[in-house]
């Protein structure tokens, strides 16, 4: 954990210098996520969560302190057309010395609570991950198409240069020409519309690092061991891994600890309560007020009084009893709810898992194929301007060749993207 913090902090100082040299934020994957985990802002609100929650603990701790209390009071009696004056003042305490446990329980509910704060601030952290990994990707692949997309619009362009020139010589038709015009509208409008998914791409992705609108960031490429065909581990393993470390698990785990803690305090409701409290006050007299023989009426001195009380539930109305029936029942669909997040996690890991194994087969098939298609597209493409094949033979081979573009970095940042959020499911921390 000490080792994963330095390293945050040394991405994030990293970032820092360079957006003060730049006045762009340039974030690497790994730096993205440790600034997310500063400024995002659900990861925020989840920390303010876990202070409630430690405040709610103190509270609770604070339940087995006896409670002080002070009073002063000036009064003023008007008696047989006399005013008189008189000052008391005193002070007191109680404490609850046995009332079922409740406050035990409560305390160690609360304790609960603050855990389950610590896994809900790593649930959040993941999550918010998980979500800039698919947005990193998502520009990482548009900006890796766009590098295609600009060679094939200036082959384009130069194809409707030579088309135009070859249309004046007769050897090829207008609608010819027509199509070559509309192959340059085409791979125009492709480039335009990657240009476009990178800027909602890193709209989103801003928002998600918490970064104002008016910072412009600009991602690193990915390091070259990330694309890489990684071997992953069996899926026996990452299902283990998943089920101790994901936050799910053990939020679930937490709240039937909650649960059966509600349903000690609500059984708590049949036993006695013992409490407590002392009170001393001194009351300064009235000497204007005396009787027949001349005696004060109202002594001033001092006054005290301590009790022990002891309160026994007899009859409340069935309140009790209904309180531990809504505490089994609340108890009971805990535990059905812990069933069903391990359930959720292992048919997650699944998924992800064999998602990860076909998009890795697809990536190394649809390498093949796209290499294939664009030396054929070359080849094309030199018997083209050669004028030994048509047009719609050049077009059609563009279009084969742009779709295998496509699966392959589909494919390609599939498999990346799956192996990321699988090391998330199967690590500590986000």
């Amino acid at each position: 954990m000490r080792q994963k913090i330095i390293v945050c902090v040394a991405l994030l100082c990293s970032t820092m210098v360079s957006y003060g040299q730049t006045d762009t934020l340039r974030l690497s994957l790994d730096s993205c996520i440790a600034y997310a985990m500063q400024n995002n802002a659900t990861v925020r609100n989840a920390v303010l969560q876990r202070k409630q929650s430690d405040v709610a603990l103190m509270a609770a701790a604070l339940r087995f302190t006896p409670s002080l209390s002070a009073s002063v009071a000036e009064d003023i009696s008007i008696y047989g057309g006399r005013v008189s004056p008189s000052t008391s003042m005193g002070a007191g305490g109680s404490i609850t010395l046995f009332n079922g446990l409740s406050n035990y329980n409560n305390y160690r509910k609360s304790e609960v609570q603050q855990t389950q704060s610590q896994y809900e601030w790593l649930r959040s952290g993941k999550e918010v991950s998980i979500q800039i990994i698919s947005a990193y990707l998502d520009i990482i692949t548009n900006r890796e198409r766009l590098v295609y997309l600009q060679q094939v619009l200036e082959n384009a362009q130069e194809q409707l240069t030579d088309g135009n020139a070859k249309m004046l010589a007769g050897s090829i038709l207008p609608s010819d020409y027509q199509m070559l015009d509309a192959s340059l509208q085409r791979a125009q409008c492709d480039v335009d519309n990657a240009r476009i998914s990178i800027a909602l791409s890193t709209t989103k992705l801003r928002k998600l690092l918490g970064v104002d609108p008016h910072v412009a960031i600009k991602v690193l490429p990915l390091a070259a061991e990330d694309t890489a065909t990684l071997l992953l581990p069996e899926l026996q393993v990452m299902l283990d891994e998943a089920l101790e470390l994901m936050p799910e698990m053990s939020i679930s785990q937490l709240e039937v600890q909650k649960a059966q803690y509600d349903l000690k305090m609500a059984r708590g409701g049949y036993l006695p309560s013992l409490g407590l409290n002392a009170y001393a006050s001194m009351y300064g007299g009235d000497n204007q007020r005396t009787d027949g023989s001349g005696f004060l009426i109202t002594n001033g001195g001092l006054n005290t009084n301590v009790s022990l009380g002891l309160t026994i539930p007899i009859l409340q109305q069935g309140m009790n009893r209904t309180q531990v029936k809504q505490s089994q029942l609340a108890l009971q669909q805990a535990v059905l709810q812990q069933e069903e997040t391990r359930r959720e996690i292992a048919e997650a890991v699944e998924e992800r898992y064999y998602s990860a194994l076909q998009a890795r087969n697809n990536y190394a098939a649809s390498s093949s194929t796209m290499h294939a298609n664009e030396a054929t597209y070359r080849v094309m493409h030199a018997k083209y301007k050669a004028g030994t094949i048509s047009t719609v033979d050049l077009l059609r081979q563009l279009e084969s060749y742009l779709n295998s573009v496509n699966d392959y970095l589909q494919n390609k940042y599939t498999y990346v993207l799956g192996v990321k959020i699988l090391k998330i499911y199967v690590s500590r921390y986000p």
